[in-house]
């Protein structure tokens, strides 16, 4: 997240030479959704639509950063803003590798939620099956005595047909569970985006971004999406996908 915001007068240069083609870019590979590239599209001067993305993907957090940095890393990119491949060079060498990789990471909770574990995953062979994690809870609700040391892989995301194949009636499920999933699910807009085509016109998906909260966003996207069986499941399915613990949870 640093390089980038340290580097962004030089990323709104180089990038600036060609928008369009960045933009199409972080659009095919995920990093920005339908709604976003479309708002930066609708933007005609070309700086302010460079700096509108640099800002959306610094305000999405140090993943979101480092997908653009690979991104940024493909021959496609390079061969389009030449002068990246030397910015990129030095910042490859200023990363030196070392026995222990430390991470720093702020993980929060709230509406009731608590952090049990963070999900670890890494194609390196460890040493040890265990992660040291300093825990610092500054919330007087919280009386729960978490230990520091938690095992590798003690939680695991379900898989999007692993959930799929535990509920069979999914429009029930939706019903059942309506008001924990008003309560629960946040990003809203993703779940629109998902839901276009399958159910959803524009004037619905217009009305759903115009809610003001992410409650009355969820609470018009369920009454619209569970109006047959299989408008219902591809809103589970896309649940599934982007909100895999909430479901989990209420699958338990």
């Amino acid at each position: 997240m640093e390089d980038i915001r340290r580097s962004k007068l030089n990323l709104l240069q180089w990038l600036t030479n060609d928008p369009d083609f960045i933009l199409q870019v972080v659009q095919e590979d995920g990093l920005i959704t339908q709604r976003e590239y479309q708002k930066l599209k609708a933007e005609n001067d070309p700086e302010k639509r460079i700096i509108n993305l640099l800002d959306i993907v610094i305000g999405k957090g140090s993943l979101s950063c480092e997908n653009f940095i690979r991104i940024l890393q493909k021959d496609k990119v390079k061969e389009t803003y030449p002068k990246l491949t030397e910015w990129l060079s030095h910042r490859e060498q200023a990363v030196k590798p070392s026995g222990q990789h430390f991470i720093n990471a702020d993980v929060h909770a709230a509406g009731g939620s608590f952090v049990v574990c963070p999900i670890i995953q890494t194609n390196q062979t460890l040493s040890t099956p265990n992660v040291s994690i300093p825990l610092n809870i500054n919330s007087s609700k919280n009386d729960r005595s978490l230990p520091n040391s938690l095992t590798l892989g003690s939680t695991k995301e379900i898989s999007v047909k692993e959930l799929e194949d535990k509920v069979t009636d999914k429009k029930s499920f939706l019903f059942s569970n309506w008001g924990s999933l008003v309560q629960k699910v946040k990003h809203v807009d993703e779940l629109a985006d998902q839901m276009m085509g399958y159910g959803l016109t524009n004037e619905m998906y217009s009305e759903i971004l115009s809610c003001k909260t992410s409650q009355e966003k969820m609470r018009k996207l369920l009454q619209y999406s569970t109006t047959t069986d299989v408008v219902s499941g591809h809103l589970f399915s896309a649940l599934c996908a982007l909100h895999n613990y909430v479901i989990q949870e209420l699958i338990q």
